[in-house]
């Protein structure tokens, strides 16, 4: 799934607080939003509609593909011939096993991720199939060790304390990959194109109780295997810059800096990574300004930090992932559930 479209006029000040309040809690009640933006449940159930119909706003399960054994993610940069950039990013876009695509500037044109489900298949990947593709002239590769921090909340802070009402549980995620059933398994695929359904839904699909799949679900999002996604276009609550920041760092400080930047709003993503950069941070800012704060206040201060490089990001072709493990079955018509 790319990012929801724009919205078909504009927003105010009430449809901006409940995009907040999903991207911090994408399963949040309409009374938590309620709650969160300072008016009934049911304005929050009817403004919330309204944003889902339009396209301006989207919810979609992500699994973790580390925490559920599904394979290795790989931070992927590309240099293309010019005048090829969107037609590389476009065919990489349609990989099932592409998580992020995004057009940057600066060293590279493209940044994608891939989850991998082995070493043997990321090298037939990488060798034979993504540097021989037409208009690719160069790639970088970066084994991503461990996710920090994935979350879709930058615009938290719109909410004011009103946050309170929506924060979910942190999950704990285990040294091992979970062990996931078939159930686990068609729970998670239900939720890939809409994370908001609700028990009563998805009970008769999977075949069991509403409390057993509030369980389930409860297991799998407190371990962190599954957690949702507001797919939603920054610029539509003003957040105008989007960047990809690749940081060399002594391997002492790696954890303590990688805290630091997992304390900040606007970081919505960060990992350590093998290959030219240890710490890669993607952050969403109002501006411009914003940007030039986060580079000299937060990552001037960073500790043990010694290089930066930064990638504003252009434009994003697809934010999404579903692993083959988790796409639901054909049924006997030969029609995806």
């Amino acid at each position: 799934m790319q990012g929801a479209s724009g919205p078909a006029g504009p927003l105010d000040e009430l449809d901006r607080l409940i995009v907040a309040g999903i991207a911090v809690n994408g399963r949040a009640s309409w009374a938590q939003l309620g709650q969160a933006a300072g008016v009934s449940e049911t304005t929050a159930a009817r403004r919330a509609g309204r944003l889902f119909e339009s396209g301006v706003l989207g919810v979609v399960g992500m699994p973790d593909p580390l925490v559920c054994g599904f394979g290795q993610p790989v931070l992927i940069h590309l240099k293309c011939a010019p005048g090829r950039v969107r037609e590389v990013a476009s065919q990489l876009a349609r990989r099932p096993d592409a998580r992020l695509v995004v057009l940057i500037t600066g060293t590279w044109d493209i940044a994608i991720e891939l989850i991998s489900p082995g070493r043997t298949n990321l090298a037939g990947v990488l060798i034979d199939e993504i540097q021989q593709m037409d208009g690719v002239r160069e790639t970088s590769t970066e084994m991503v060790l461990r996710t920090f921090k994935l979350t879709f909340d930058w615009a938290r802070d719109m909410l004011g304390d009103g946050v309170a009402a929506l924060a979910p549980p942190e999950p704990t995620p285990p040294d091992t990959p979970v062990r996931l059933d078939d159930t686990d398994l068609a729970l998670m695929a239900e939720l890939a194109d809409d994370g908001r359904r609700s028990y009563a839904e998805l009970a008769p699909v999977l075949g069991i109780s509403e409390s057993q799949v509030a369980r389930r679900l409860t297991r799998l999002t407190g371990s962190g295997c599954i957690g949702f996604a507001a797919m939603v276009d920054p610029q539509v609550l003003g957040f105008e810059v989007e960047a990809l920041l690749r940081l060399q760092v002594e391997l002492p400080r790696l954890e303590e800096a990688a805290a630091i930047l997992c304390a900040q709003t606007g970081a919505r993503y960060v990992s350590m990574t093998t290959g030219g950069a240890d710490l890669v941070c993607e952050v969403v800012l109002p501006d411009s300004a914003a940007l030039y704060r986060f580079i000299t206040e937060t990552l001037s201060s960073l500790p043990g930090l010694r290089t930066v490089e930064t990638s504003p990001e252009l434009q994003c072709i697809k934010r999404a992932y579903r692993s083959r493990r988790v796409t639901p079955a054909p049924t006997e018509n030969g029609v995806n559930r």
